[in-house]
């Protein structure tokens, strides 16, 4: 599995971030969001590319994705503190 950090800007609601939680989890190969801040960390199997989620129509229509870090695996998420799955 790999971690991906984005930062993410609501364009209804500027606090509302959280709510694209849902929306990540019904995207196939998405395993997992967490929201910190305006950033929001996305557990997602290795072969699930991040423009699958960038480009995607649900997501832009109501978030604005303005740029992505690829972090490692979960494990390296893990281990920066960065990610803890539930």
């Amino acid at each position: 599995m790999q971690c991906v950090l984005l930062e993410v800007e609501s364009k209804g609601c500027p606090s509302c971030i959280a709510t694209i939680i849902p929306h990540l989890l019904q995207l196939k190969g998405v395993r997992g969001a967490r929201v910190q801040g305006r950033f929001v960390v996305v557990l997602l199997d290795d072969e699930v590319d991040v423009d699958y989620i960038i480009k995607n129509t649900v997501i832009n229509d109501y978030y604005r994705i303005k740029a992505y870090t690829r972090l490692g695996s979960k494990e390296e998420c893990a281990g920066r503190r960065i990610y803890k799955l539930l």
